[in-house]
């Protein structure tokens, strides 16, 4: 796990034990030919950090954005919760805001406070580039395509 996400961790370990979230739900991370999925290590991670198991859901087939908040919907009707605080990086939730954009589900967005100072493209002004345009295109991307052509994309390229 990069050092980002370790940070989202512990923010939603202390979201956790503060009294904030019931219930963790972690997504993403599954990539072909990689195990364990980066929900599995997350979650892993959470229980590791003092969660209890029986609050920690995870999933094992969403791979991107869209993906991610798919399997999270899916996983609060199974729990049986009307809402969501999704936990990210600034960028992040800009994009997650337009994905999850007229959910029926209540919606809350953390920021990270140790937000992408360089975000998953590495520190400096180089990776602040990398992070400002990879989220700029993801945006792009999700915008023009229709999603049976956007999924397959991704799929393809990570």
């Amino acid at each position: 796990l990069d050092g980002e996400t370790r940070s989202r961790i512990r923010d939603a370990r202390d979201l956790h034990a503060s009294g904030r979230v019931r219930e963790l739900i972690v997504v993403g991370g599954a990539h072909r030919g990689r195990a364990p999925t980066g929900a599995r290590v997350m979650r892993d991670s959470l229980i590791a950090g003092g969660v209890p198991g029986d609050k920690v859901t995870g999933d094992s087939t969403s791979f991107d954005s869209v993906t991610n908040w798919e399997e999270a919907q899916a996983i609060a009707t199974r729990l049986g919760t009307d809402s969501l605080l999704l936990v990210s990086a600034p960028s992040h939730l800009y994009r997650l805001r337009k994905i999850a954009q007229g959910s029926a589900l209540s919606i809350g967005f953390h920021v990270n406070p140790e937000g992408e100072p360089g975000g998953a493209g590495g520190a400096g002004f180089a990776g602040r580039w990398r992070t400002a345009h990879r989220e700029g295109l993801a945006i792009l991307a999700l915008t023009a395509l229709p999603r049976s052509w956007y999924v397959p994309l991704v799929r393809l390229i990570r």
